[in-house]
């Protein structure tokens, strides 16, 4: 009976979805180790993913050392900050601003004091060398140069009348070895003696002026502010310079 038993067993179907080694459907303890650090089960494909992260952050093929990540991230932000500063420097060496004054004169009084030579080193002040080309001449190409002094730097300035609408506008072309820019001066009527003179400034910084960036534009803008003021504080402290102006145009 026993042997019949016995016979029948090794005879039974078997199951055809029955793996033939059922210790196959129990993984191993080493194979679930490797699937679980990307490496193949059998051993061809290993990718040594980064320890500790997750697998969108891993990387195929490196290791990271965790112990120099915070070196690695200073790194990076100090360049980041290098980039940021190199834009910002470069983005600034181009400028644009408008500046406005009123001043106590007749649109054509004002109109002459800016564009007449005599009448230049009452406003203009600092200027050294003050030259105009041809002489006494406001005219299209005509040019005035001068030298600014800062400090122990000496810098050479040309302007040049590019546009001419007298009495309401005129156009100049600003060089000089920090920056080269184009200055439009407009002028307004606001009343029977009040005059409003707009300039319009555009420009770039050159050489050594690019790495001033916004620090250098602000200087420029700077500056032209306080020739504008000195020129309207020097119309408000001529009492008789509409007298000169007008005696000036008379000449002519």
């Amino acid at each position: 009976m026993l042997d019949m038993v016995a016979e029948a067993s090794r005879h039974r179907r078997r199951n055809p979805h029955e793996p033939a080694d059922s210790s196959a459907r129990i993984p191993s303890e080493s194979s679930e180790w490797q699937g679980a650090t990307g490496r193949h089960p059998g051993g061809s494909l290993d990718w040594n993913f980064a320890a500790g992260l997750p697998f969108p952050f891993a990387v195929p093929g490196v290791r990271i050392d965790m112990k120099r990540l915070p070196l690695i991230a200073a790194l990076l932000l100090g360049l980041i900050l290098l980039s940021v500063a190199i834009w910002y420097g470069i983005g600034a060496s181009t400028f644009r601003f408008e500046k406005k004054v009123e001043l106590g004169l007749t649109r054509e009084q004002a109109f002459r004091l800016l564009t007449d030579f005599r009448f230049l080193k009452r406003w203009a002040g600092g200027r050294e060398n003050l030259q105009r080309t041809p002489k006494n001449t406001f005219a299209v190409g005509a040019v005035t140069s001068y030298a600014l002094v800062d400090g122990t730097e000496r810098y050479e300035f040309a302007e040049e009348v590019l546009e001419v609408d007298v009495p309401e506008r005129f156009v100049l072309k600003i060089t000089n070895p920090l920056f080269v820019s184009t200055q439009t001066y407009e002028f307004e009527e606001v009343g029977s003696d009040t005059t409003r003179l707009t300039v319009k400034v555009e420009g770039h910084l050159l050489g050594r002026a690019r790495w001033g960036g916004t620090y250098a534009r602000g200087a420029i803008e700077e500056r032209l502010g306080a020739e504008l003021e000195t020129l309207r504080f020097s119309v408000s402290q001529t009492p008789d310079l509409r007298r000169l102006l007008d005696e000036a145009a008379a000449r002519r």
